[in-house]
């Protein structure tokens, strides 16, 4: 009768619900590529978890920057062809085509150790994602 008892117990405990992390606070204590990020005041350490390539280091993505043109005033100092004196001399410039068709940026702002970051946790408390880096803005 005790291993019933035991047995029910057991059953009744797999339906209680399980507390579930959701998004949580952690902060960098290693930077990739062996990242280690302490989460609920240090008690544990993840060091294994899900990242999103934007703040890998050596991440990069192709942008293009369409042909624009650009116009204004440009002003200097100008000579007259055999004259001594300098004066303002005020000019119209105009640019044509300025732009990319394709362009590769190198992202710098990658996890360093300190930043803060936002994770959301999976609902088994297993898999951890990290969103980004997060600041606190305003009253503490």
């Amino acid at each position: 009768m005790n291993n019933w008892a035991e047995q029910f117990a057991k059953e009744l405990k797999k339906r209680e619900n399980p507390q579930i992390l959701g998004a949580i606070l952690g902060t960098v204590i290693a930077p990739p590529p062996k990242l280690e990020i302490s989460i609920l005041n240090n008690s544990v350490i993840i060091k294994k978890c899900y990242i999103l390539k934007n703040i890998c280091q050596g991440y990069t993505r192709i942008i293009e920057i369409p042909e624009q043109t650009a116009t204004g005033k440009a002003k200097g100092k100008g000579y007259t062809i055999g004259g001594a004196d300098a004066h303002d001399v005020v000019t119209d410039v105009t640019i044509q085509s300025v732009g990319m068709p394709s362009a590769e940026i190198c992202f710098t702002d990658t996890l360093k150790a300190g930043d803060e970051v936002l994770l959301v946790v999976s609902p088994d408390n297993q898999t951890y994602f990290v969103i980004g880096k997060v600041i606190k803005i305003g009253d503490e």
